[in-house]
């Protein structure tokens, strides 16, 4: 049960980031691949960014694999914004978006 509840939380997830990415690439563009002067995962990274990375974070919680959560939700981050710009830029097949959200899943949600 607790299994299912990881899967599908973590496929709504990816879906709904890549959605956005797709769709909203523009403001996309400009949240994650311009120059910033933020810092990330620091001392004085801004609230709203903790808060983000924090939904996040409690998807990946429910995958439990008994490490470190902040290291594997980098890592989930990580996946998810590369297949983002290569799908943008016509580098992955267009018609497989479904299978990679399904194979992604898998990988993390084993």
């Amino acid at each position: 049960m607790a299994r299912r509840r990881a899967q599908q939380a973590l496929t709504r997830t990816a879906e709904a980031y890549l959605d956005f990415a797709r769709t909203g690439h523009a403001v996309y563009d400009a949240m994650f691949s311009r120059s910033t002067s933020l810092h990330f995962a620091a001392a004085d990274t801004p609230p709203q960014l903790t808060a983000a990375v924090g939904e996040l974070r409690e998807v990946v919680e429910l995958l439990d694999d008994g490490g470190d959560i902040d290291t594997l939700t980098e890592v989930v981050f990580a996946a998810l914004h590369g297949l983002a710009p290569l799908r943008h830029g016509g580098r992955l097949r267009l018609d497989h978006d479904a299978d990679r959200i399904r194979m992604f899943v898998r990988q993390f949600a084993a």
